[in-house]
């Protein structure tokens, strides 16, 4: 397949993604409220299953949630990228591309509010840094998505600029964060 070819199936592919994601969104489905979630009983283990072990239990809890949140992070950066090109290209009106673009950061909030109780929890100190450079990606995500909105209002191509900017700068945060490009 040759690169045009290839650049034309991955914008269309790109286009479609976000189509997908709008549909949910805008059907109310991915809206920006945390759906509430009822808290059962605990489940009895299932017979044959070990039981908790805390050190090494704790370290594949903390993995999990690591790898979830960078991954999470990396497709937020993808989204807010995907519906920059489509308000850009008219696949989204302003309306709806305002929309998208608040339910992604909505959900980013959602998972930085639960990284900060993670953060109150005794962990030691090389699990505290690592979701300390996880709640920085957050906060520069959320800023990468405010600039967005901001050159979106006023049209100026240092607000633009600063997008720009910040969205580089996420992106070598999310590939320091995955060990992408090493």
């Amino acid at each position: 397949m040759n690169r045009q070819n290839c650049q034309h199936g991955l914008s269309s592919l790109a286009v479609a993604l976000c189509l997908v994601a709008g549909t949910f969104c805008l059907t109310g489905r991915a809206y920006p409220q945390t759906p509430a979630v009822k808290v059962a009983e605990p489940a009895k283990p299932a017979e044959g299953s070990k039981p908790f072990e805390a050190p090494k239990d704790r370290r594949v809890l903390l993995e999990t949630i690591g790898t979830l949140t960078a991954s999470h992070y990396y497709q937020t950066y993808l989204n807010i990228g995907l519906i920059a090109d489509a308000k850009a290209k008219g696949t989204y009106s302003e309306k709806d591309a305002y929309r998208l673009l608040d339910s992604v950061l909505s959900l980013l909030d959602s998972v930085d509010g639960k990284l900060a109780d993670l953060a109150k929890l005794g962990i030691d100190a090389n699990d505290r840094d690592t979701l300390e450079q996880m709640r920085k990606l957050s906060k520069q995500l959320r800023e990468q998505g405010k600039a967005l909105q901001t050159s979106w209002n006023t049209s100026k191509d240092e607000d633009s600029a600063k997008y720009e900017s910040i969205r580089k700068d996420s992106w070598v945060a999310i590939s320091k964060l995955l060990g992408i490009n090493k």
